[in-house]
């Protein structure tokens, strides 16, 4: 993909990615991995179920969530507000994570 300019050129120089930053979180069966961490606002992180039975992503403050992921299932979010998130597996509510958005 290019970038065009005003007048239609393609600009010259390094080339820029136009795709934001993807971070992975393996869901596992005692936790999630990394569990805490900082993304900037329209980064995006994708979770994939690692463990052996169905596991969810859950966001409550923002009534969001992933539905039950059978094992190898991957569900993605893209942060473009800043803020803090706390999210967990809604079948097992003892896992937890924090997501801060700069």
């Amino acid at each position: 993909m290019f970038m065009l300019l005003k007048d239609n050129r393609v600009p010259t120089g390094p080339l820029i990615p136009i795709n934001a930053t993807i971070f992975h979180v393996d869901i596992r069966d005692y936790g999630f991995m990394p569990e805490n961490f900082t993304i900037k606002k329209g980064e995006e992180i994708i979770w994939k179920n690692l463990g052996t039975g169905n596991h969810s992503v859950i966001f409550p403050e923002m009534n969001l969530s992933s539905g039950i992921m059978v094992v190898e299932a991957e569900y993605s979010v893209v942060f473009n507000y800043s803020g803090n998130f706390t999210y967990g597996c809604g079948l097992h509510p003892d896992k937890l994570g924090k997501i801060t958005v700069d």
